[in-house]
């Protein structure tokens, strides 16, 4: 089982890595592991007993195997506990972890091997009955093992059943919409249910036997010790902390392509990076399939490695390498299933540039008819160079910050959405755009040292009204700089009913630097520790709780358990004191009591936040009861029900979308600024915000009968972005009067 991305939500600091000792030839795993056990007993944060933590570090490790408690039988933990469950630390500590990670691996491995026969064995038979009163566990991840082999096969049995009934009923419900739409059913040339079912446990059996080098194995059991500790620390093997980085950098050495693994097996092209070196060289297009990839060029010692079932990050990292170098692909282009073509790119280094900052101006006028100029920033992380030959983000926001600026905005969102953190420096210097001289963060180590991190910045570039849009996938350094402008009141948070709720910041350092010079330490990896927790100028931390926004808006995840409280081994919730330097401004001079009453008065009149809290209700509900029925006329049903009701929104929406849509091609005119604008000076000029996201990608069209129905938000403005409008709005057009009226004093603190 691959280890889940989490991206950046798992970083509130990132310092790079000590200098690693290199050996003559590939690190010893067992040592690596010795070593690594020593840094997380010596170097973490709550620094719990070690040799206490053997029974942790082997439920850990069985679950990220088997998250589902599908394929250990309760025999096979019985034996891990009596072998491991006292002695895996000190295992660890004596050199022996890859045999305990190679031994529980087999057994899971085999028992892999013998549910996927038993699924092939059910799909190659006729269909069940699916008339039956039967219901299944939606997740299985606080149930108990399963008992025995018997019991193991019935709850795995009726998994492979949901399975089959789900594609089943996904099929007759293609062919409906299909026909009431008068287009080509695009299911009606795929394979059969039960062979697309079947595909799905073939790609589940090469993940698994992919996975038998003992370093991969190894690794998983290390990440698992890492992650006992709390959910950010981890180990990281090379190829993984390549990624991280390129995750914190925005930055890549590749052919510039959106990849996707399809169910029959290929990897197909989703997207291709305009200007990128797949873009230039012109041959591979969009939707086409990656068959196989020699990630040496034509003639390279690895050949054409088949990447059928191979999951897409791993194609990824096949098409990944060196700035200059060759990559050979395998391709079925689009439309031409017969035909295979070897293409050869050199690969090359790219911004991603899509997950830069950004700006957005919008001219529009106030309730009272007046003329008003609002700007939006979206920042997707706290993005820096480790090498410092580029700007991080902080520099980036700058440059968009003095560019609004001079385009005289009369108020700012901060879209911090999906930013799941980065750097810690990087959010100070953020901060510092907005506040000056400021207590952006105290940080506390393992041994209560309090230390407060101030912006840097004398004087802020921006100074007028402003609001930061969250959600619960704002997390970290998201938090620090949400919860630095709360307590200083200096903007408006909107969002979900928190953010994530990440409080804990993390070091990595080179397993290999820590291991004597004598010693082979090439490949050792790096540990992503968990050092210090963070607080809020005010003394709170964000661990568990997050930020909560001044104003909440609905949404339909607010009932999904997302957040650090979810996670395994968080850290507790506490509270220091202020920083001595913290200065506000005067909070009432926020209006947010009459903003939350203008807000709360839109939302109340709204059909679409009164679904999302429908849906939000349906979701807590679907939670609690943790089944899935195996009736077919039930599911049917339930398909029916939900799509009459979509259906009828859409209905309902179609027309009221359509008049928004005019009435703000009257009332806004919106202007995109890249950073690429701001650098080349570039005069503003309308565009249709619906085409903003074409600039960097060519995507494939989409195909007759695979569209949405659903109509597209109006202006692209989703929900709680166009909220946050209306509150921005009303809060220059307040401050506005309360200015005339000689209300509002100069803002100080």
């Amino acid at each position: 089982m691959r280890k889940s991305s989490f991206r950046a939500a798992a970083i509130a600091a990132f310092l790079l890595p000590l200098a690693a000792a290199e050996g003559a030839g590939r690190a010893d795993l067992g040592e690596v592991g010795s070593y690594m056990s020593r840094m997380l007993q010596n170097g973490h944060f709550s620094r719990p007993p070690f040799s206490e933590m053997s029974q942790r570090f082997l439920d850990e490790y069985l679950s990220l195997l088997d998250p589902q408690r599908e394929f250990f039988l309760q025999s096979d933990v019985d034996v891990f506990r009596k072998d491991y469950g006292t002695q895996l630390s000190k295992m660890l500590l004596t050199n022996k972890g890859p045999q305990a990670a190679e031994a529980i691996h087999a057994v899971y491995q085999k028992r892999v091997e013998a549910r996927i026969a038993e699924a092939e064995a059910i799909l190659e038979g006729p269909e069940p009955d699916f008339s039956k009163d039967e219901y299944i566990r939606a997740d299985r991840r606080k149930e108990a093992w399963p008992k025995d082999e018997a019991q193991a096969s019935l709850i795995w049995g009726q998994r492979v059943k949901e399975a089959w009934l789900n594609e089943k009923v996904r099929r007759e419900q293609s062919a409906k919409d299909a026909k009431e739409k008068g287009r080509p059913d695009p299911l009606a040339k795929v394979a059969s249910a039960a062979s697309m079912v079947s595909l799905h446990y073939t790609r589940l059996r090469n993940e698994v036997r992919d996975e038998i080098e003992p370093a991969e194995i190894t690794g998983l059991l290390y990440s698992a010790v890492a992650q006992s500790y709390d959910p950010h620390s981890d180990y990281l093997a090379d190829l993984e902390m390549d990624r991280f980085k390129d995750d914190l950098r925005n930055q890549v050495v590749g052919i510039g392509v959106e990849l996707f693994a399809e169910e029959e097996g290929a990897t197909r092209v989703t997207g291709i990076v305009i200007g990128g070196p797949a873009d230039r060289q012109g041959a591979l297009k969009p939707d086409d399939r990656i068959l196989g990839v020699d990630p040496d060029g034509a003639h390279g010692p690895k050949g054409l490695v088949s990447v059928m079932f191979m999951p897409d990050d791993k194609v990824a990292d096949l098409v990944r390498g060196k700035d200059g170098t060759p990559v050979t692909l395998k391709v079925e282009h689009n439309g031409t299933p017969a035909k295979e073509e070897l293409i050869e790119i050199v690969r090359g280094k790219m911004d991603i540039k899509t997950s830069l900052a950004s700006a957005t101006i919008i001219q529009t006028k106030t309730d009272s008819d007046e003329s008003c100029r609002l700007g939006i920033i979206t920042l997707p992380s706290f993005y820096v160079d480790f090498d410092g030959k580029k700007d991080g983000c902080a520099a980036d926001v700058e440059q968009l910050l003095r560019r609004l600026r001079n385009e005289n905005i009369d108020g700012l969102i901060l879209d911090l959405r999906m930013n799941g953190g980065g750097s810690l420096p990087e959010v100070q210097r953020v901060a510092g755009l907005f506040l000056g001289e400021s207590p952006v963060v105290q940080v506390r180590d393992s041994v209560g040292k309090i230390k407060v991190l101030n912006s840097g910045m004398r004087e802020p570039v921006y100074g007028g009204p402003m609001i930061v849009l969250t959600d619960k996938n704002s997390a970290s350094a998201s938090e620090i700089l949400a919860g630095a402008l709360q307590d200083t009141n200096r903007a408006v948070i909107v969002g979900q009913s928190s953010t994530f709720g990440k409080g804990t910041v993390q070091q990595t350092l080179s397993i290999a630097s820590t291991m004597p010079f004598f010693s082979s330490s090439s490949m050792a990896g790096t540990l992503k520790l968990t050092i210090q927790k963070f607080y809020r100028p005010s003394g709170s931390s964000t661990q568990n709780k997050g930020v909560v926004p001044d104003i909440i808006l609905p949404n339909a995840s607010d009932a999904e358990e997302i957040g650090e409280a979810y996670l395994d081994h968080p850290l507790p919730h506490d509270m220091i004191r202020p920083a001595p330097e913290l200065r506000a401004y005067d909070r009432k001079m926020l209006f947010i009591p009459h903003l939350k009453e203008l807000s709360q008065a839109r939302v109340n009149a709204s059909k679409d936040f009164a679904w999302l809290v429908q849906d939000a209700a349906e979701t807590r509900t679907k939670l609690r009861e943790n089944r899935i029925s195996l009736n077919a006329d039930l599911r049917r049903k339930e398909l029916e029900d939900f799509n009459a009701r979509e259906k009828a929104r859409d209905a309902d929406r179609k027309p009221r979308f359509a008049a928004i849509e005019a009435k703000d091609k009257l009332a806004m005119t919106f202007y995109q600024l890249t950073l690429d604008d701001v650098a080349e000076g570039k005069p503003l000029v309308a565009e249709d915000p619906g085409k903003f996201s074409s600039r960097y990608l060519r995507s494939a069209p989409e195909k007759a009968g695979e569209s949405d129905s659903s109509p597209a938000w109006p202006s692209s403005l989703d929900l709680q972005e166009r909220e946050s409008l209306m509150i921005l709005r009303d809060m220059v057009s307040t401050e506005r009067n309360a200015r005339m009226a000689g209300l509002l004093k100069q803002a100080s603190r």
